[in-house]
């Protein structure tokens, strides 16, 4: 068997942890500007009931978003370190992210065709093997 469908297939494992890696980023970039955004129109109105209010929200706001995030770079690097449970993850994120049209979309549907491969499997299969 030749080894060449084996290394393409090890390639867009990579991709799809980096771009799972990426979408964790995006998100946690949302989190930051919209915390700063929000709580910082509080501060800009000078009111302390404005400052109250939109601090609190800008902070949880900012704390789901970085919740989101945080099982994309996590799966990201499991992948990358060849960890079923990274593929595991990863898969069901990319169900999850087939509703949040259009980068979510192409992300989860090139992630699945990706992780469902016989080549992918092989690989997970023969790093664990070589890891225990």
């Amino acid at each position: 068997m030749s080894q060449q469908p084996i290394l393409i297939m090890q390639k867009h494992i990579d991709m799809v942890a980096y771009l799972h890696i990426a979408y964790g980023v995006l998100i946690l970039l949302t989190a930051f500007f919209l915390f700063i955004g929000v709580a910082g129109g509080g501060w800009l109105s000078g009111d302390a009931q404005a400052i109250a209010i939109t601090t609190s929200v800008a902070f949880g706001l900012g704390l789901f978003l970085t919740i989101l995030a945080l099982p994309s770079l996590i799966g990201g690097y499991g992948l990358l370190k060849r960890k079923e449970w990274g593929r595991i993850l990863i898969i069901i994120l990319s169900f999850l992210d087939l509703l949040s049209f259009p980068f979510g979309t192409a992300l989860g549907i090139y992630s699945l065709w990706v992780l469902f491969k016989d080549e992918v499997k092989v690989e997970f299969d023969r790093s664990a093997i070589y890891h225990q």
